[in-house]
């Protein structure tokens, strides 16, 4: 039997309602796999810490207070959790995500393997890509210096890539690809995720099983991951995990989510 975290983050850049819910959600809707369930809580204040301590008292869970100060994303917590952990499995929760089906774990841990990175869902889109379309709020001088950025950093469309909440690897893999890499900027933070040197391509180049999983238990590669129905793709009906931006998508009318499609997956 695999040895698995759960590790859920809990930061002051996100509301406690979310923890609520992800606590909510957690109870009611069964693992179906032995683990550890760890909150890892970054950057709070005492009074704030204290309060959402108290939304824990009737679950069973380890605290991890993150001793860094700085805001390196979720990536430096992960890497600080990964380092007392590692012999484990880490399955990683932002704080915006929790379980949506029963058997969730038992689903995910059923596809295991030492080589492999499991996510929940993933997409195809490239901020490259995208920025050739000015957003409304960027005058022209702003969108063009996006565009050359972006450029040298990201992979044009198709860009594909897990989406990093959600997503399960063995901590010394983790490790191994996050090393030293500055985590202190969103822009870097956006390019561990999706830049050309992001997560999921590190893996792909080591030959590594990159997949999705969807709720029936059935993993997707790289070329089918749209058909997991886990990501902005028809009704998400394959979802294990939701997001906010998976529950944007749902509540989008639908001109706007053939529009979130396009992005996400193309013509």
């Amino acid at each position: 039997m695999k040895k698995i975290n759960v590790v859920y983050l809990s930061s002051k850049y996100v509301d406690a309602k979310f923890l609520s819910k992800f606590v909510y959600k957690y109870k009611r809707l069964k693992s179906g796999y032995k683990h550890k369930l760890i909150i890892c809580f970054k950057n709070l204040l005492e009074e704030e810490l204290k309060k959402r301590l108290k939304k824990l008292k009737n679950i069973k869970c380890e605290i991890f207070i993150d001793p860094s100060n700085e805001n390196d994303y979720e990536w430096g917590s992960i890497k600080r959790i990964c380092e007392k952990n590692k012999k484990d499995y880490i399955f990683f929760l932002n704080d915006y995500t929790y379980p949506v089906c029963n058997n969730w774990l038992k689903i995910i841990a059923g596809k295991v393997k030492f080589n492999r990175i499991i996510g929940c869902s993933a997409s195809n889109s490239s901020h490259l890509s995208n920025a050739f379309y000015r957003h409304k709020d960027d005058n022209y001088f702003l969108a063009i210096f996006k565009l050359l950025k972006y450029l040298f950093f990201i992979p044009k469309y198709p860009n594909p890539h897990i989406r990093t909440t959600g997503f399960l690897i063995h901590a010394k893999n983790y490790l191994e690809f996050i090393q030293n890499r500055s985590t202190k900027t969103k822009f870097q933070s956006l390019l561990l995720e999706s830049g050309k040197k992001s997560l999921t391509n590190y893996f792909i180049k080591k030959k590594f099983d990159v997949v999705v999983i969807n709720n029936n238990g059935k993993i997707f590669y790289k070329n089918e991951w749209k058909l997991s129905e886990t990501f902005s793709y028809k009704d998400q009906s394959g979802i294990i995990m939701s997001d906010n931006k998976i529950r944007t998508y749902s509540a989008l009318n639908k001109r706007l989510k053939l529009k979130n499609f396009y992005k996400c997956w193309g013509r």
